[in-house]
């Protein structure tokens, strides 16, 4: 019942989803980036080939962690630079 899969998603704001082609989660993101983009909220959903729930955690030792993180950043350095 807490998942946001259910919740109300109007004024949600802007979204920035990175899901793993392997994550136990992959359905759940993609349905939520679905959702989002239903009530005209802003989404950008990413899938990562072959990587698992959580491997931005081995940023350090894996290089599509370390990607991934960088990828994170520049959406939200743009996403910040477009509200100025």
């Amino acid at each position: 019942m807490v998942s946001p899969l259910y919740a109300e998603l109007h004024g949600f704001p802007p979204s920035f989803i990175q899901v793993g082609q392997n994550e136990m989660l992959y359905d759940d993101a993609c349905q939520l980036a679905k959702r989002i983009k239903e009530h005209h909220g802003r989404v950008h959903c990413v899938v990562w080939e072959n990587m698992f729930h959580g491997w931005h955690l081995f940023a350090d030792e894996l290089p599509e962690g370390q990607l991934a993180l960088e990828q994170v950043a520049a959406y939200f350095e743009k996403y910040f630079e477009s509200s100025i």
